[in-house]
């Protein structure tokens, strides 16, 4: 037998396509693992982000004279958005720190270990919380807050105040972090 010059063209051409193939699988099976590590960090990255926003409980948010971190609903609107509405079977309320002297919180009654749990009628949310209520309201404006002292219920009138480094701005004066349970169940102070 002899091995001409078909011979050999016709297994250089099989190792080519050959070569090709493996070329084609490896380079999928690299691009998918690529991928896919890239979508599972990029994803976690996302969720993690995700999760800051939705448990506020989870760390110290700041007063309410900071910067909001979202979009409040324009002045005087009833409507509720989407990430206001509070979930079912679940309370969200503003842990009061600690009150500044001579602030409208101090001046309404408020002290240090009350639970503000809703801001003129409207629960506080996970979402929604005290710093993005007081926001959506002006210097001057009257607001009433329910909270929770001792087990009890009560709601405090408040005209809120100028921030002192903010002109315009609203301002409560206290700090708080957010917390979250059960319905109907609050710590005791």
């Amino acid at each position: 037998m002899s091995t001409g010059p078909s011979t050999r063209r016709g297994s250089n051409w099989f190792a080519i396509i050959a070569l090709v193939l493996v070329c084609t699988i490896l380079g999928s099976l690299g691009g998918t693992l690529a991928g896919g590590a890239a979508g599972y960090f990029l994803g976690r990255r996302a969720a993690r982000h995700e999760v800051a926003q939705a448990t506020p409980a989870a760390r110290v948010l700041p007063a309410p004279d900071s910067q909001p971190r979202q979009i409040v609903p324009p002045q005087g609107s009833d409507e509720e958005w989407p990430w206001q509405v509070p979930l079912p079977g679940v309370n969200a309320w503003a842990q009061v720190a600690s009150v500044a002297a001579g602030a409208p919180a101090e001046q309404a009654g408020i002290k240090a270990g009350d639970q503000i749990t809703a801001v003129d009628g409207k629960a506080l949310t996970l979402r929604r919380d005290l710093a993005q209520a007081i926001r959506s309201h002006k210097a001057g404006d009257q607001v009433e807050l329910t909270l929770a002292r001792d087990g009890e219920e009560m709601k405090v009138q408040v005209t809120l105040g100028e921030n002192p480094d903010k002109a315009g701005v609203p301002y409560l004066g206290l700090t708080y972090s957010m917390a979250a349970g059960a319905a109907g169940r609050f710590p005791s102070s």
